[in-house]
């Protein structure tokens, strides 16, 4: 019986092992696609790179005007736990 418990244990173990390898390269893709992500973000940082994609997108013409209508009109969406976009994504997209 000992040899038996003994077989189980290595294929427990084995299999662990499996999933504990399995599991940690699933954590990196899962890293690389949030980091790929990230770049296509509609936000604040986003539009401050590149003055002509804020232009082009939302047809205002520089940052600063952008920062003032979001202070204006922040207060008109809402934010809750449940939210995916922030403020300045809503406004964006709206």
């Amino acid at each position: 019986m000992d040899e038996l418990d003994s077989t189980c244990c290595y294929l427990v173990e084995l299999e662990f092992s499996n999933l504990e390898e399995e599991n940690s390269k699933l954590q990196e893709v899962v890293l690389g696609l949030q980091l790929q992500v990230q770049g296509y973000t509609l936000d604040r940082e986003y539009f401050l790179a590149d003055k002509e994609r804020l232009e082009f997108y939302t047809g205002i013409p520089g940052i600063d005007i952008l920062d003032s209508v979001f202070g204006i009109i922040q207060v008109h969406f809402s934010r809750t736990t449940l939210s995916i976009l922030s403020k300045c994504q809503q406004m964006i997209l709206f």
